[in-house]
């Protein structure tokens, strides 16, 4: 519950922070997880707020999401995809605002009197939507790519259970014979889930143990992971991580919604859709 001297309830009307405060306890319980839900959720959220919310002026707009967004990545550190779309969503309302600005200004003569804040939340709420839709179909666009990248014959290596993996080699099932060799990911063996799925699809899939990767790594083609951001951990022992780090030389190509970029590009297109700041 938040305290009446907090930050974030002095920005907030009563019906936002129960909505922030149900929200956080989701993220703490586990019950929102994944990039996908998570962007999803916080996106809604947002786009609720910032209706709701009193703010008058861009910056009083700017330090509500800003403020949601570190209480969010606090309750939840390990869920990026939170505060990642906040910073999103804070370079969605800074875009509106300097077109918003910049229309006025070359209109001014002709331009009826205008509520600048009414006028704000109709462009941002426009602009959420927008997102909304674009997470929403992210995973198809990212799967109608996969004939691009996957060719008769080959053998494709994965492990664990990655959602967007299994539609995107589904995807390319229907038009493509291919193998499918999977690592077990054990303790977890999420590897066995992945395969139960692919196989029940008609893909030719081959579940071994992680030990055997090297053996077989030989034979592949293709490795196809689904990406996740882990902190880098320092001084602490970890027998088995959750995750592992992959080094950006080691990866040939990211497929993302918006088409597949080298590694090099990454860093001009989070610059060019969040506030970094």
């Amino acid at each position: 519950m938040f305290k009446k001297e907090d930050e974030i309830s002095k920005l907030l009307n009563k019906d936002s922070l129960i909505q922030v405060e149900n929200f956080i306890t989701k993220l703490k319980r586990r019950q929102i997880v994944g990039s996908y839900q998570v962007t999803l959720e916080t996106a809604k959220l947002l786009r609720n707020i910032i209706l709701g919310s009193k703010w008058n002026e861009i910056n009083g707009l700017l330090n509500i999401v800003t403020v949601v967004g570190n209480e969010l990545a606090i309750a939840q550190p390990i869920e990026f995809a939170a505060l990642n779309t906040c910073k999103r969503i804070l370079r969605i309302i800074s875009d509106e605002d300097d077109e918003l600005r910049l229309r006025l200004e070359n209109n001014e003569e002709e331009e009826e009197p205008v509520n600048f804040r009414d006028e704000m939340k109709a462009l941002v709420s426009q602009g959420l939507s927008e997102l909304l839709d674009e997470v929403e179909i992210a995973t198809q666009n990212i799967s109608s790519q996969a004939l691009e990248h996957i060719h008769s014959n080959e053998i494709i290596m994965t492990c664990g259970m990655s959602p967007v993996v299994v539609d995107f080699l589904k995807e390319a099932a229907r038009f493509r014979k291919f193998q499918v060799i999977i690592a077990e990911t054990a303790p977890t063996f999420e590897g066995h889930s992945l395969a139960a799925k692919l196989s029940s699809n008609g893909i030719d899939t081959t579940v071994i143990t992680d030990s055997a990767i090297f053996a077989v790594m030989a034979r592949v083609n293709k490795v196809i992971l689904g990406a996740h951001a882990g902190e880098i951990t320092q001084n602490v022992d970890l027998p088995n991580q959750y995750f592992d780090y992959v080094e950006p030389d080691l990866v040939s190509l990211i497929i993302t919604n918006i088409g597949p970029h080298p590694p090099s590009e990454i860093q001009r297109l989070v610059s060019e859709s969040y506030q970094l700041e």
